[in-house]
């Protein structure tokens, strides 16, 4: 049976293992090149990420191995994407710069303050505007829009046009516009 000094050095140990990682990831998002960048994300951290698919500079990500982002699919500019409770992204995505995805959150009502939270879904040709927040467990339908500064609380329908804090339906999306790819668009020194 280890000792609690050991057990307390393993916990120790791990934290800075821990933070190296994240620091790595971290410096890793400041790389100017996105192929670079890309191959970083699929070969050394774990991401499930899609030919074709492009995420761009300053990202923030947790738990990058649960995070699945699909076939041309762009990430925009200082996105922050949570994965520890898994993040599946479609095809043909458009998130754009500032977008926050969580999928854990504190019980605020529990005693522990634990962490409670489930995956979120998003399907294909969504776009996610400038500076929206998605909550945990939420499912954005393929197709649909969420405007700039909305937060995402619970599921969105597919091809609705969502904005508000909370976000509410605002319009619909014409299934006619859906043949496209975020990524034919794409910069390659971002």
């Amino acid at each position: 049976m280890p000792s609690t000094a050991s057990k307390s050095l393993l916990q120790g140990l791990r934290m800075y293992a821990t933070g190296a990682f994240y620091l790595a990831l971290r410096w890793v998002s400041y790389v100017p090149s996105m192929h670079v960048r890309n191959a970083f994300l699929r070969h050394v951290f774990g991401v499930k990420l899609a030919k074709g698919a492009v995420v761009m500079g300053h990202f923030r990500m947790r738990r990058p191995s649960r995070i699945h982002i699909g076939q041309g699919t762009v990430v925009g500019d200082r996105v922050e994407l949570d994965g520890r409770a898994s993040l599946f992204i479609g095809n043909h995505v458009n998130i754009s710069s500032e977008v926050m995805i969580y999928t854990l959150q504190h019980a605020f009502n529990q005693p522990g303050f634990e962490n409670v939270g489930a995956p979120v879904v998003v399907e294909d040709h969504v776009w996610l505007s400038t500076r929206c927040i998605l909550l945990p467990g939420v499912r954005i339908g393929q197709g649909a829009v969420v405007a700039a500064g909305a937060v995402v609380t619970k599921d969105v329908p597919a091809l609705a046009v969502v904005a508000g804090i909370p976000a509410k339906v605002i319009g619909q999306r014409s299934a006619d516009v859906l043949d496209y790819s975020p990524a034919d668009y794409r910069i390659p020194f971002l």
